[in-house]
């Protein structure tokens, strides 16, 4: 009876402290105040802070609390990219560019090596026809070998189409500058 009870209470009082994360949740805002607003608690919208880069600080002209430049601003806070990033940022600085550039050269490289392993898996299959001897299991080997290289190649060009599709629909620009 005692240990029904005591499992009881410890089901309610998980349950009352699990509602009352629920009910008490924090309102967030995800507005900021611009340059030069008025901020502050005695502002129009006072708890809303102002956007990066800015602080509220007492302005003497106005005398108000306003989002002025942060003094600590030109010292933190700065991320500079590497140098051999500063291409790509330059034309772009949200990076797309770059993130475009890298799957078109990984792609053209899958596809590289897929045309090198179609010829080597040719000639494997030719020199395992010639080997053969007339034997029939062996012949049908090496023409296996070479049906499955050009299914494998055949599958390639269609994956090549379906990302050109995919290129055509997230704006990503696919082999560009491949030679």
């Amino acid at each position: 009876m005692i240990k029904k009870s005591l499992i009881l209470l410890k089901t309610s009082l998980l349950l009352v402290i699990s509602l009352s994360f629920l009910i008490n949740t924090p309102v967030v805002s995800a507005m900021q105040l611009g340059a030069g607003e008025r901020c502050g608690p005695n502002s129009p919208s006072p708890g809303i802070p102002c956007i990066d880069g800015y602080d509220c600080l007492f302005d003497q002209a106005s005398g108000y609390n306003l989002c002025l430049p942060s003094p600590f601003s030109s010292t933190f806070g700065k991320i500079e990219p590497p140098d051999p990033l500063k291409g790509f940022l330059a034309k772009d600085p949200t990076g797309a560019g770059a993130i475009s550039q890298f799957l078109s050269n990984f792609v053209a490289l899958i596809f590289s090596l897929a045309g090198v392993v179609l010829v080597l898996m040719i000639l494997w299959g030719a020199f395992d026809w010639m080997i053969s001897e007339g034997d029939k299991e062996k012949v049908a080997a090496a023409r296996s070998k070479i049906i499955h290289a050009v299914i494998g190649i055949f599958l390639f060009a269609v994956a090549f189409a379906i990302i050109q599709l995919l290129g055509q629909f997230t704006g990503f620009k696919f082999f560009v500058g491949q030679k």
